[in-house]
């Protein structure tokens, strides 16, 4: 009875820091690696382990063992909360964390609030201005891409929220840099329409996704390459949806 309390404690560690990882965009082989680690620093050595980017199930490899599921909601991209929780593995294995401590640190780590939203908003406003700038826009260009960008990154940021769909976010969000784009075009504020939509996109662009996809895939955790490839393709669509039907519209008008 021990050593089932025990077992339950731990597989509950595991699949708490297992979460966090696969949450914040840790590819499936590093979240693996950690479950098992923390299993065996405990002394569970025959641990079945299935990873994929929905739900993590833990088992007890002999006959007899009990099974655990988690399920995972939502996914992001936060390389500070993976940094944490990999010191937190390290931590446990190595002892320096008890197991009555190891859920609550965890759940403070899975709360760390990073930087200021308002922040966030304004660099990539900036990132991408400075991106348009580059590609040969000028300083009318830059001040409508970083309003555009501010604009898409906050719609998209709300409607996922709420919505739990990645296709609908980056749709109204790519729908918006195109209306805000086409409005300073249409009033004479700004002249190169491409340069402005390139650089906002930018923002939207899933490259994490696409490249944890293709990495999954090298390590061969197929399901898990597929899941975030196809998750990124998506995502591509449907910022090319949303840009697309604005542009396609005003053109129906005969602005282009």
């Amino acid at each position: 009875m021990e050593e089932e309390k025990k077992a339950v404690s731990i597989f509950r560690i595991a699949l708490a820091a297992g979460e966090l990882l696969i949450k914040n965009g840790a590819e499936m082989n590093r979240t693996e690696e950690t479950i098992l680690r923390i299993c065996a620093s405990r002394g569970f050595t025959d641990i079945a382990v299935f990873i994929s980017p929905t739900v993590i199930m833990i088992g007890d490899d002999k006959k007899e063992g009990t099974t655990y599921i988690k399920n995972i909601k939502s996914r992001g991209s936060n390389i500070k909360k993976i940094s944490l929780v990999n010191e937190f593995s390290r931590n446990f294995t190595q002892g320096k964390v008890s197991e009555n401590d190891a859920l609550d640190i965890l759940k403070k780590i899975d709360t760390e609030k990073g930087y200021p939203y308002w922040l966030i908003l304004t660099t990539a406003g900036i990132g991408c201005g400075v991106f348009s700038v580059l590609l040969g826009g000028t300083v009318n260009d830059f001040i409508v891409t970083f309003l555009a960008t501010f604009a898409a990154v906050f719609l998209n940021d709300r409607i996922t929220r709420f919505s739990k769909t990645v296709f609908l976010g980056n749709f109204v969000a790519g729908f918006f840099v195109g209306i805000i784009t086409i409005l300073f075009y249409h009033v004479g504020f700004v002249k190169n329409l491409d340069m402005i939509i390139v650089g906002a996109v930018l923002s939207l662009v899933p490259g994490v996704a696409f490249t944890s996809g293709i990495r999954d895939f090298i390590l061969g955790d197929l399901i898990s390459g597929i899941a975030r490839t196809c998750e990124a393709v998506l995502i591509a669509v449907a910022i090319a949806f949303g840009i697309g039907s604005v542009l396609f519209a005003y053109s129906l008008l005969g602005g282009i």
